[in-house]
């Protein structure tokens, strides 16, 4: 398996284009009624992007990896990948609180 490049992405931009995508989620989860939520790291919605990123970048964590299949990563690209995986974290954290 070869490296990933990530040369054609602007991490600080990912991380916070994803922040404000998990603030979104949260508050529109609020809204449906959730309370309470407990999110990994701490307690923000920067938390949760960071975590995700994080798990992303981690060599040794498998569950959140780019597919040597597809293009190379771009800004566009990762953050689109990574809102997917933000999404599903959320759900796991919705569906452990119940």
């Amino acid at each position: 398996m070869s490296e990933l490049s990530l040369a054609q992405v602007d991490l600080e931009e990912v991380l916070h284009r994803l922040a404000l995508h998990a603030r979104h989620l949260i508050t529109a989860a609020g809204c449906l009624g959730v309370e309470d939520l407990e999110l990994p790291g701490g307690d923000s919605p920067a938390d949760l992007a960071s975590a995700t990123v994080l798990k992303f970048l981690d060599p040794g964590n498998a569950t959140v990896a780019w597919s040597e299949r597809m293009d190379p990563p771009t800004t566009a690209g990762l953050l689109t990948f990574l809102r997917v995986v933000l999404w599903r974290d959320l759900l796991d954290l919705l569906r452990s609180k119940r």
